[in-house]
């Protein structure tokens, strides 16, 4: 048998390219945010000299998760942007004051009533 045919004999077919693509273009929005925000983390690390793994341990996370915030491709909830805001202080998103006054509005309350926890 000819190296050619044993490689063409031995060689598996990948077609997790496909979906891997697929579903990139689906998630396509969400990836571009937590690209940002792993960008804006990755910056405040090297300026404060901070390593991953203490950014983890501050915010209670482990340090696999920490790494896959980092890469960019987790899908972060709110609840964990801003426990990171809190803790590095550092705008992660922006939420316009005319979209939270317009809510507040709506509900018929004041701004602090409806940012402050109950």
């Amino acid at each position: 048998m000819k190296i050619s045919e044993k490689i063409r004999a031995n060689a598996r077919k990948d077609d997790t390219w496909l979906q891997e693509a697929l579903d990139k273009r689906e998630n396509k929005e969400w990836l571009d945010i937590s690209f940002k925000i792993a960008l804006k983390i990755l910056r405040f690390l090297r300026k404060e000299g901070m390593t991953q793994k203490e950014l983890a341990g501050q915010l209670g996370f482990s340090p696999q998760y920490m790494s896959k915030v980092l890469k960019g491709k987790e899908n972060l909830t709110l609840e964990t942007i801003v426990k990171i805001q809190n803790v590095i202080r550092v705008e992660l998103i922006h939420v316009p004051d005319s979209l939270v006054q317009s809510k507040c509005e709506e509900k018929g309350k004041q701004k602090s009533e409806l940012l402050l926890p109950k």
